[in-house]
Parts: C-alpha cells; sequence; structure tokens
C-alpha cells in the first residue's frame, strides 16, 4: 500500500502558493535540494528501492470529485480555474533525480515552479516514514499507548487553542491519522491541521496561508529589498483580503515592519494612520520581546509567566490560566540552545527540546 494515497496528503500553505504562482507568473524554472538535518542518519539501498515505488504510486494519484468539491466549499478562495488545473495534476516523477552516495540521499526536484510546489511535502513525509522503515528501526508502534499519551497531552493542554502541522515530519502517515483523530475527540480546542487530506477525512479545518517560501521565491523574482513588500502585494491581489496572515521573520523584522507599512498604505489606510499603528505594531513585539528577554536574564520565572500571562490572555486579567509551566519551559529551551555551538546551527542539526522536558 502506498504511504501517499490522496493529492491532498500535503500542507495546505502548499496549494494557496501554488494557487499564487499561477495567478502571478507561470513556467518559471526552480531547484529544491533535500538537506539531510541529521547527517548521522544513513540510508541503505531498501529504502531507495522503496523510495521508487512511491514515486511511481504517486504519478498515479488524482483528486477525485468529492475532495474537490469538499475543498472549494471549504476554501471558498480558491478558483474555478485553480480547482480545474487540480483536477487535472498528476506529479511527474521526472522531475525527481535521487541516489546514495556512501549512505547519504542526494535528492533534488526541477521543474517549473506550479508544478514541483506540490512535491516537497509529500516527499519529506515519505522520506521520513521510509526512514524509520528500513534504516532507524529501533522503536515500537503501539497505537494503544501513543492514542492515550495524546489524550493526556490533550488533557494538559485543555486551555491551548492546538492545530497540527506534522505532515512533513511525521513518522507514519498512520501517526499523523492519529494525532489528528484523537486531537479532535478529545481537545476542545483542537482547530484543524495543515494536512488537506485529513482535515477532509476527519471533518476538521484545513490550515494554512503561505511559507517562507513564496517571500524568498518573490525576492529572486523582484528583488531582495522589499521583498515582503512585493510578496505581500501579490498575495493580496490573489487572495483580495483572504489568507491575511503574513511571516515576520522571512529576512528579518525590522525589514518586514518597514514593508507592512508600505503595504497597509497600498491597502487603502491614510498616510496619517499608519505610522500610529506602525508604531504600536512594533511597540508592542519589541515591548513583550523585551519583558520576555529581561525576565530570562534574571531568572526570574515567576515574572516571565507574568509576562506570558499578561500577552497571551490580556482580556482574563487575574483570571488568567496559569503560565508557570511555558515559562518553565522557556528556561529549559533557552538553557539547551545555549549550549548549542555556531557550527551545529549552520548544518541545521539545532534540536529543541520536547514540551514535557523541564529543568531542574
Amino acid at each position: 500500500m502506498p504511504i501517499i494515497k490522496s493529492l491532498l496528503d500535503n500542507d495546505m500553505y502548499k496549494f494557496t502558493m501554488q494557487a499564487a504562482v499561477l495567478k502571478y507568473r507561470q513556467h518559471v524554472p526552480v531547484k529544491y535540494v533535500f538537506s539531510n538535518r541529521r547527517p548521522e542518519g544513513k540510508f541503505n539501498e531498501a529504502f531507495m528501492q522503496a523510495f521508487r515505488y512511491e514515486l511511481d504510486a504517486m504519478s498515479h494519484l488524482a483528486a477525485t470529485h468529492d475532495e474537490l468539491s469538499w475543498f472549494q466549499r471549504t476554501c471558498p478562495f480558491l478558483t474555478d480555474q485553480y480547482v480545474e488545473y487540480l483536477r487535472n495534476y498528476r506529479y511527474n516523477p521526472s522531475e525527481i533525480s535521487a541516489k546514495l552516495v556512501n549512505g547519504d540521499l542526494q535528492l533534488e526536484i526541477n521543474g517549473p515552479w506550479d508544478r514541483t510546489i506540490l512535491w516537497e511535502v509529500p516527499l519529506m513525509a515519505v522520506i521520513s516514514e521510509l526512514f524509520f522503515t528500513h534504516c532507524d528501526t529501533n522503536w515500537e508502534h503501539d497505537e494503544v499507548a501513543q492514542a492515550n499519551a495524546l489524550i493526556g497531552k490533550a488533557e494538559r493542554l485543555k486551555e491551548c487553542t492546538l492545530a497540527d502541522f506534522g505532515t512533513r515530519r511525521r513518522r507514519s502517515y498512520d501517526m499523523q491519522d492519529l494525532v489528528v483523530r484523537t486531537l479532535k475527540q478529545h481537545h476542545p480546542k483542537f482547530v484543524g491541521t495543515s494536512n488537506v487530506h485529513l482535515a477532509h477525512k476527519h471533518g476538521t479545518k484545513p490550515i494554512g496561508t503561505m511559507a517562507h517560501e513564496w517571500i524568498m521565491g518573490i525576492s529572486a523574482l523582484e528583488s531582495l529589498r522589499y521583498a515582503n513588500r512585493h510578496a505581500l502585494n501579490i498575495w493580496s491581489k490573489v487572495f483580495r483580503g483572504d489568507l491575511g496572515i503574513a511571516l515576520t521573520d522571512t529576512f528579518g523584522t525590522d525589514a518586514f515592519f518597514e514593508d507592512v507599512d508600505h503595504s497597509i498604505r497600498e491597502l487603502g489606510v491614510g498616510d496619517v494612520g499608519v505610522p500610529k499603528r506602525m508604531k504600536k505594531f512594533a511597540g508592542m513585539f519589541y515591548g513583550r520581546l523585551e519583558s520576555y528577554a529581561a525576565a530570562l536574564d534574571a531568572g526570574d520565572r515567576a515574572g516571565l509567566a507574568a509576562a506570558l500571562a499578561r500577552n497571551i490572555h490580556p482580556e482574563a486579567g487575574e483570571g488568567a490560566p496559569s503560565m508557570e509551566g511555558l515559562a518553565d519551559y522557556l528556561f529549559t529551551a533557552e538553557t539547551v540552545m545555549a549550549m548549542v555551538g555556531e557550527d551545529e546551527i549552520e548544518t541545521g542539526a539545532l534540536i529543541v527540546p520536547g514540551p514535557d522536558e523541564r529543568t531542574a
């Protein structure tokens, strides 16, 4: 049975970005290159044979009428033209080149941006599942135990709004399916998943707008300077006010604030109001950053918990839920990441501690 069983087994932002690329500029040649962030993890020939099988299986996928009807009803910003394009879309394995060199996987995706954009996330899911099937096999899949662990986590995090964004890094399709199914049943504030197929399967919301890929791609096609401005302007013209969530960190927050200032003006906010809005926006961001940093530097867990409560639940006042657990986690994360060298960060080897870890 193939791993990818539906064309919609992909993250929402890949479809929205594909729709934007098709509207903005088609047939732009691009290259994606796989980077293994765990260089100690080696691949083998059994993996490669299974990987080739999965590529061939993906070439036979086609979105069904039921899937596309649901997709457009759920996401009305998707145009008839785009849905028709998706109806006729097929993965083309000739766009993939992959080989093993001394146990390292060398993989590239080459082709038009509007076509190749859908490959990345399902390929990462396939690579992950096959790696843990054929390469790193020292683990067990106990669905009952994992379901119980998820139910326990849902109970501990019942005051938090949760969404699933696990497609590209999932251990397996079955594991992500279990996560979405269990959280939907047992977490009162579970709002959806980035995986469109699983959102359709479990009757929840597909979540996603754009990835850093969109802004980085526009920076290469338009200009690096004001890349956020160009990307946001094109995005707003494609979706006409829908999907209005922007990424602030692609090329630094200062550049983002400057570009958003300009974009807000172009969207019709008067010149007198723009500086006030942006000043308030930037002040809130840097004010929160400063309060968190000061508490971390001083080792003040109570102060950090109070700052988190003020900013995450400003309307709750004294009734805000305790943020002590989140404050403990931030101290743990800071301690762990302070010991990471620049060489590790450059290779992408940084591992952020899990939410259940705590400092002593």
